[in-house]
């Protein structure tokens, strides 16, 4: 397995695993906080999002490869809190993904470290990632990687739908 920061001529397969992986576990979950578009709409419009982020030196997007094969991904923005704390510079990890067939082989573990780095590098005083209360792998491995639960995030749907 290979970590190396994503081109633009990765953004093709780093969606397939994006969709296939990420976006419908969340869905399965969730169906109305992550309810989907259409699979051609939503590919044109994260591609496309991508390709604006990737340029911004404040945004990182590393894939795990094996052979040719995208097996993971992660992506984490660079941003700055309010003046008003001591510690200003902070990392948020985006996303994470793991193809099914390679997960518990340390690849999540690999890319949350990569990250963590690049947030040094960029010279960022914390990481932080918001984890959905029923994404139970998700919270192991940020535990798993040094992260402390710190927020608390709460939704209110105005519809009235259900909160969880």
């Amino acid at each position: 397995m290979k970590l190396r920061e994503a081109e633009k001529s990765d953004l093709e397969e780093v969606f397939d695993l994006w969709w296939n992986e990420l976006m419908q576990y969340h869905h399965d979950h969730n169906k109305k906080f992550y309810e989907l578009k259409e699979k051609p709409e939503a590919r044109e419009l994260e591609i496309k999002h991508k390709k604006e982020a990737i340029d911004d030196e404040d945004y990182f997007l590393v894939m795990a490869e094996e052979g040719s094969q995208v097996i993971g991904f992660a992506t984490a923005k660079k941003d700055e809190r309010s003046p008003v704390w001591k510690k200003t510079s902070k990392v948020h990890i985006e996303d994470i993904a793991v193809s099914s067939e390679h997960r518990r082989k340390g690849i999540g573990t690999a890319l949350v470290k990569k990250i963590v780095d690049w947030a040094k590098q960029k010279n960022a005083e914390l990481v932080d990632v918001d984890i959905d209360v029923n994404n139970t792998p998700g919270k192991a491995l940020h535990e798993d990687t040094g992260f402390g639960k710190r927020w608390l995030k709460m939704v209110k749907w105005i519809d009235g739908g259900e909160q969880k």
